[in-house]
């Protein structure tokens, strides 16, 4: 993500919070004048009730429960800055954001919806929350400081990876601001923001000069959720998971940047692979080779299908 921001030649400065001893490291070495590493553990004396949270919350809801830390954290610490941005690290930027934090001009607090279609709310998608958690905007004003703070006391109070009476981690409160701060919340109707697997069948994709759109938008950012780089250079797209079909801008403008910018910097698959979560076969496999992504046959998917009975087999002789 870091890198596409990088690219766009633009002026930012990107505050990425370590929570391992690896991931500290790994920003030490990377060594750029723009990337400041914030530990846990600062934050963590910053805010004293997380000492105690952690305690009960293991894992996610702990990781979720720190969502309005880091902002307030930032706010707190860097006093002169106008606003703080937090993201979603697997996204990538496909051109300037600057048209959505014009609309700071305007307003106190930027979220960002789902866009979810009526028959995927008719199938319940919307108990995880009418807005995603993968990029919201808080201006250094009273209204963003104090929405940080109503956020970070609904998330103290409760916060786990379930829905559960009208809650869902730290990502269904966000249906709660707009009420408590009236005209201040501004949902941000730019599509080419927001864009993820959940809701890119909903839009008309396509390429004119290099520039990829999303109906008559300029694509801004990608939400690569469920996206997994499996061995020997297979890639899980995760479209699948929600109905969406690949089409060859999709790969190629899309799926195609991030691939190349993870096989880059990772340089060797096995750093990529420690976030790999178990897998199923679906028909959005990519195969990585030579700076390009090309769909996989059927008769991979079959070959696929044979060695997991074939396993399958030998456990029950086994038995």
């Amino acid at each position: 993500m870091y890198q596409s921001l990088d690219n766009l030649k633009i002026d930012f400065t990107f505050y990425a919070i370590t929570i391992t001893e690896e991931s500290a490291k790994l920003l030490t070495e990377y060594a750029k004048k723009n990337i400041i590493p914030i530990s846990i553990n600062d934050i963590e004396q910053q805010f004293p009730e997380l000492i105690e949270i952690k305690k009960t919350r293991i894992g996610v809801n702990y990781i979720f429960t720190l969502s309005p830390y880091y902002p307030l954290y930032i706010l707190q610490r860097f006093t002169n800055i106008p606003h703080i941005c937090s993201l979603d690290a697997d996204q990538y930027f496909f051109s300037s954001p600057e048209p959505i934090f014009n609309l700071l001009n305007l307003h106190s607090v930027l979220i960002t919806p789902h866009r979810f279609s009526t028959i995927q709310i008719a199938e319940g998608f919307e108990v995880n929350g009418k807005y995603n958690v993968s990029f919201q905007v808080f201006k250094n004003d009273i209204i963003g400081n104090a929405c940080l703070g109503l956020w970070r006391n609904q998330c103290s109070e409760w916060c786990e990876d379930k829905a559960i009476e009208g809650k869902f981690a730290d990502q269904k409160y966000l249906e709660s601001w707009e009420s408590k701060f009236p005209h201040q919340i501004k949902i941000i109707d730019h599509i080419g923001l927001g864009l993820a697997p959940w809701n890119i069948q909903h839009y008309l994709i396509t390429q004119k000069q290099n520039t990829v759109y999303v109906n008559s938008y300029q694509l801004i950012l990608f939400h690569y959720q469920g996206l997994r780089i499996l061995e020997n250079s297979i890639i899980k797209s995760g479209l699948n998971i929600y109905g969406a079909r690949d089409t060859r801008t999709i790969r190629t403008k899309i799926y195609t940047p991030i691939v190349i910018a993870l096989m880059q910097r990772g340089n060797k698959q096995d750093k990529i692979k420690r976030g790999i979560h178990s897998t199923k076969l679906e028909p959005a496999y990519y195969q990585y080779k030579n700076g390009t992504l090309n769909a996989l046959t059927l008769q991979y998917k079959f070959q696929q299908i044979n060695l997991h009975f074939q396993s399958l087999l030998k456990k029950i002789k086994r038995v």
